[in-house]
């Protein structure tokens, strides 16, 4: 009865014991970074393809009816069911106070993107709950000008991120920018996607 285990006098832990929890903590360290990485990584993926989404049903509703959504003229002349919430001005662009509205209903009526939108006040939403439009710039952000897809309030590191996968990762150059810096001295970051 004096040994009942093989450690009754020891006191504390082996080398090997101290390796073997100091092995279990950084595969726990590294499976945790892994997974906030593998998060980042989709929602970048979504961001991206919905820009990319958005961007073909623009592109085809130019091809069909001959007008830019949102500025289309004769959108409720159309015959859509639902019927357009509104005509935008024809001038070809899309821009006031109504027509970045119209663009959605415009889409969603002629079939080409998913949803209900009213035309006056629903905004496009990304997979991360912020708003998408689509409108023409004319005061330029980083001096860029013209027909664009904007994400509102992204992250600054998912923003870099998308700037990155479809672009050039620099917030003031190539067809993707923001007036934000991705440097993590605005929380938030705004990207505009020129097409």
């Amino acid at each position: 009865m004096q040994k009942r285990c093989g450690r009754l006098n020891n006191k504390g832990f082996t080398m090997i014991e101290l390796a073997i929890v100091l092995v279990i903590i950084g595969l726990l360290v590294a499976g945790v970074l892994k997974g906030r990485e593998l998060i980042t990584s989709a929602k970048v993926k979504n961001v991206t393809l919905q820009v990319k989404a958005v961007e073909a049903a623009v592109h085809t509703y130019q091809d069909k009816y001959r007008a830019l959504p949102g500025d289309d003229i004769k959108a409720s002349t159309r015959g859509f069911s639902p019927a357009a919430a509104g005509d935008g001005s024809g001038e070809g662009k899309i821009t006031g106070a109504s027509e970045p509205f119209l663009v959605p209903n415009h889409l969603a009526v002629s079939g080409l993107i998913t949803g209900s939108y009213n035309g006056t006040s629903d905004n496009m939403q990304s997979k991360l709950g912020t708003n998408v439009t689509v409108a023409t710039e004319e005061a330029g952000v980083q001096t860029k000008k013209g027909l664009n897809i904007m994400v509102e309030n992204l992250p600054f590191e998912i923003a870099k991120a998308v700037d990155e996968a479809m672009d050039d990762g620099k917030y003031d150059t190539g067809s993707i920018v923001s007036a934000q810096k991705y440097d993590g001295t605005d929380a938030l970051a705004s990207i505009y996607y020129f097409f």
